[in-house]
């Protein structure tokens, strides 16, 4: 998931010193609270996942023409996390004479739309056999939290960003002011 400000709108013209940048980045802490903002949306999607461990990095970069937050989903639940995100197609399983254990009533802990997740419902383990071999199992509807996410966090991104480049704009003119 990356999060990302084009630098040209804002500047009009005058390309602040990126050096200035980072330093008002790390001065003023605006990098940590990007950060905060964007974890802090993405664990509560996790909130009662019990025993998948899904932690996020946030990294924020700057380049010439962009300031970047990209974000990394990590630990044992990692995967889970993004197959719960992106959903998955049904599959057709081939299983010939054997059983399948499938769950009946299950309620999964998040909503499609949502960000926020409950405590869910496994259900009951039943077991299936199919008369023809083949038994269709159905795909995650997928939840899109990075979209949900962006949708939420871009704005304030955005502004929070776009006051750092301002102020690394106007320390770069005073400075050249002042040779």
């Amino acid at each position: 998931m990356a999060v990302r400000l084009q630098l040209a709108p804002i500047i009009k013209g005058t390309v602040p010193d990126l050096r200035k940048v980072r330093k008002i980045l790390a001065d003023t802490g605006m990098k940590s609270l990007a950060r905060d903002m964007i974890e802090r949306n993405l664990y509560r999607t996790t909130e009662h996942w019990r025993s998948t461990l899904v932690r996020f990095s946030t990294r924020i970069t700057v380049s010439s023409d962009q300031i970047s937050a990209f974000v990394y989903p990590h630990g044992s639940g990692a995967e889970i996390w993004k197959y719960v995100s992106r959903g998955t197609s049904s599959q057709i399983r081939r299983i010939g004479k054997k059983a399948i254990g499938m769950r009946a009533s299950y309620i999964p802990h998040t909503r499609s739309g949502s960000l926020d997740s409950g405590p869910g419902y496994l259900g009951t383990l039943t077991y299936r056999r199919a008369r023809s071999g083949v038994v269709r199992i159905p795909g995650i509807e997928p939840r899109l939290f990075e979209e949900q996410v962006v949708d939420i966090v871009a704005p304030r991104f955005q502004g929070t960003m776009s006051y750092v480049l301002r102020e690394a704009v106007q320390q770069s003119e005073t400075s050249i002011r002042g040779l």
